[in-house]
């Protein structure tokens, strides 16, 4: 399955498409300011391209709260998250599936407390193994060689989906019912 991922942030996009383990295309697209006709488009269209022209399974990755105070970037990444979703199912049959960060780091590297560079080091394991063969040089490039910055996490999030498929996404009914259940019962307490 060709399955294209999204990194959104409040100033760039990382995507990776990912079939069967091989990298057919990444890259980093600014986004900036929401409102902004012409970065809305740019990324419609890697969308559009994927999920209608090679019917790609669209993921995203999606924000959890951890009970802290937040900032604009945060709404911000809100506001794409919510774009690139609304431009995902109008271009595809496949419904686009969401996936949290901690739910990354806990498949690849066994620990939602995994960092970033954690998660880098598993990629490149996985895809090398080490870096000389998953990376490689200008002259011998590897798998990974041109990932760079957004790209990393989108790649994350691709490999996350590839292997666990829609068990991996989030579900926003049964995490609503879950909830719901957990005070209701805490009243029985």
């Amino acid at each position: 399955m060709r399955i294209l991922a999204i990194d959104p942030g409040p100033t760039e996009c990382g995507y990776v498409v990912l079939e069967d383990d091989i990298i057919h295309h990444h890259g980093v697209l600014p986004t900036g300011d929401a409102d902004d006709e012409d970065r809305q488009s740019i990324m419609q269209n890697v969308v559009r391209g994927e999920a209608v022209h090679y019917d790609a399974k669209v993921v995203i990755e999606m924000i959890s709260s951890y009970g802290m105070a937040v900032g604009i970037e945060t709404f911000e990444t809100c506001v794409w998250i919510g774009q690139l979703l609304y431009s995902a199912q109008l271009c595809s049959a496949r419904h686009p599936g969401r996936i949290y960060r901690s739910t990354i780091k806990h498949h690849l590297c066994g620990s939602s407390k995994a960092k970033d560079a954690n998660v880098r080091q598993a990629l490149i394991d996985r895809f090398g193994p080490g870096r000389e063969l998953a990376i490689g040089t200008k002259k011998n490039p590897g798998p990974l060689y041109g990932i760079s910055s957004h790209c990393w996490a989108a790649l994350a999030l691709a490999v996350t989906y590839q292997d666990l498929g829609e068990a991996c996404c989030v579900d926003p009914a049964r995490e609503m019912a879950a909830k719901y259940a957990r005070r209701h019962l805490q009243g029985f307490n």
